[in-house]
């Protein structure tokens, strides 16, 4: 991720990632980071400080979204 191609500083990005090492990375650069873990073992290697989501209806809700407003994107 380079963020300052866009212009923008690390503190007004957020990163999804799955993989320990991915959060890791974007907590370390002053990222806010998202969560997706594969499975319940994933997400227990994942750092304190993600903000983990397990589905599109969570993600829905931590957006104030409904599921089927997700379900139209893409």
């Amino acid at each position: 991720m380079r963020p300052w191609l866009l212009r923008l500083a690390p503190e007004e990005v957020v990163a999804a990632e799955d993989s320990p090492t991915g959060a890791g990375g974007a907590i370390a650069a002053n990222m806010r980071v998202i969560g997706w873990p594969v499975d319940d073992e994933a997400a227990a290697l994942l750092p304190s400080e993600t903000h983990t989501l397990r589905s599109p209806d969570e993600l829905a809700a931590n957006l104030g979204l409904d599921a089927f407003s997700l379900s139209k994107v893409g």
